[in-house]
């Protein structure tokens, strides 16, 4: 009975340096401000090339970011300091797959809220939030992906095109008309030319001969007179 009460008190005696243990860690590990690690969203977003991404958060002037671009896309950001928030953002020129790292620090344990937006052309924005609360240290990164943009015609588009066509179908049109009349006008003055002097050699003929007529006449009738 003795050996069976003493293994009893070493088997509370275990627990309750172990119920310590998780006390200590619950409360003290916890509870103490340090480093919190989030990510905005593990699918990552998508967007079109350039895409500007932006990350607000409760002041500090204790901001650390890094850009991995897995290609070795073009990048730029720019950090605004202004109460009562701080800012960071970001422009993904190249089409490619950025990892964007953020580390903000603060010299006291802040709580508060770290808010990015994503955005590109003919996409509309996207929007992520992530809390953190008593913390020194908050590291938080989004993943983007930046793609090249091909636009889709619209009807607008299509209707302008078709008539662009058209308009430049009855444009050509017209100039091989005139091309065709002008050169139809030349072919033919080069035609009729000869005809053209023919009648204008037997007209003379004509009234040459007229004349000989007339002027024989007149001699006859003189001769006649003359014979009286």
């Amino acid at each position: 009975m003795k050996h069976n009460s003493s293994v009893k008190d070493k088997n509370a005696l275990i627990i309750g340096l172990l119920c310590c243990c998780l006390l200590i860690v619950s409360t003290g590990v916890i509870s103490k401000p340090g480093l919190f690690v989030s990510r905005a969203d593990s699918a990552g977003f998508s967007a079109y090339a350039p895409a500007r991404v932006q990350a607000e958060f409760p002041f500090t002037t204790g901001i650390t970011t890094q850009v991995i671009a897995e290609s070795g896309g073009y990048y730029s950001y720019s950090v605004a300091t202004t109460q009562p928030n701080a800012s960071i953002s970001y422009v993904l020129n190249s089409s490619d797959i950025y990892q964007v790292l953020l580390t903000i620090t603060y010299p006291v344990p802040v709580s508060g809220e770290v808010y990015w937006s994503i955005g590109s052309l003919a996409i509309e924005p996207e929007y992520e939030s992530m809390t953190f609360s008593n913390q020194t240290t908050v590291n938080t990164f989004i993943i983007v992906s930046a793609q090249t943009y091909t636009p889709v015609p619209t009807a607008q588009d299509i209707a302008n095109a078709r008539d662009s066509v058209l308009e430049n179908a009855i444009s050509n049109f017209s100039q091989a008309e005139s091309a065709a009349y002008a050169q139809l006008q030349t072919n033919l003055g080069t035609i009729l030319l000869p005809y053209g002097i023919l009648t204008v050699a037997a007209l003379s003929l004509s009234v040459f001969a007229a004349i000989r007529s007339v002027m024989k006449d007149r001699k006859n009738d003189k001769d006649t007179g003359d014979q009286i």
